[in-house]
């Protein structure tokens, strides 16, 4: 069963960011994507 997870909000270059992926037991993540969620 995949699951969808996301990752607490990360600092970089002075904005803040988020990850998400969908993980697999056994497989692993696949489709990494960051999102932008605000400018510090």
């Amino acid at each position: 069963m995949w699951t969808k997870k996301s990752s607490p909000p990360v600092v970089i270059e002075g904005a803040v960011y988020e990850y998400h992926w969908y993980e697999h037991h056994g497989i692993g993540r696949r489709e990494i994507k960051r999102k932008k969620v605000r400018e510090l």
